[in-house]
């Protein structure tokens, strides 16, 4: 599954400089809803929310751009704390709309990485002071290669910066528990 990200990176980094190419970083807040089977729908957190930071090229001769990215979101239903850490890799495709809004249809995958865990406490007492300790527990755990697919809008405010909305659809099945999820990314591309 590495052999893929490393393929995608390939892509994306050695493609010939002649079509204008300008590197980005850029950083989203992203909120993931989980589709769980509806038996596990109200054992384990359904949302979560965290961090993404991507790399990329746009080439602006083809409004095309390749990005490969490191995410992590976090969701929390009493016990459960639940966790999704992803490597990306994505293609994305941007239609001029007019003036500074692009219509952004992107594709690719993810290496995702999860867990769910609960924490119990105890309390014992040294030197006359309470003191508590906490234990995780682990309920689930895995890790899984996806694909995703989405749409979203670019607003180009200057030469140096962009701000995005991108919503993703990806095939997440977390060993059943799941059937999908939809994300929605909020965040910024820097230009070099």
């Amino acid at each position: 599954m590495n052999r893929v990200l490393f393929a995608a990176a390939a892509v994306v980094f050695l493609l010939p400089g002649a079509a204008q190419a300008a590197p980005y970083v850029g950083l989203d807040l992203n909120a993931n809803l989980l589709n769980l089977n509806q038996a596990d729908s109200s054992t384990y957190p359904q949302t979560t929310i965290g961090p993404d930071i991507h790399v990329g090229y746009r080439f602006d001769n083809l409004n095309l751009a390749g990005e490969l990215g490191y995410g992590t979101s976090r969701g929390e239903q009493d016990p459960d704390n639940l966790r999704l850490d992803m490597l990306t890799a994505d293609a994305l495709y941007y239609v001029p709309i007019g003036g500074f809004v692009n219509w952004i249809v992107t594709a690719g995958g993810a290496e995702m990485n999860y867990g769910d865990s609960t924490a119990t406490f105890s309390v014992y007492q040294k030197d006359d002071v309470n003191h508590t300790l906490r234990t995780g527990n682990t309920v689930f755990h895995g890790d899984e290669f996806d694909w995703r697919v989405g749409t979203g809008l670019s607003f180009v405010l200057t030469q140096s910066y962009e701000i995005h909305f991108i919503t993703r659809y990806q095939p997440v099945s977390m060993h059943g528990l799941s059937d999908y999820s939809l994300s929605l990314a909020f965040g910024m591309n820097f230009y070099f």
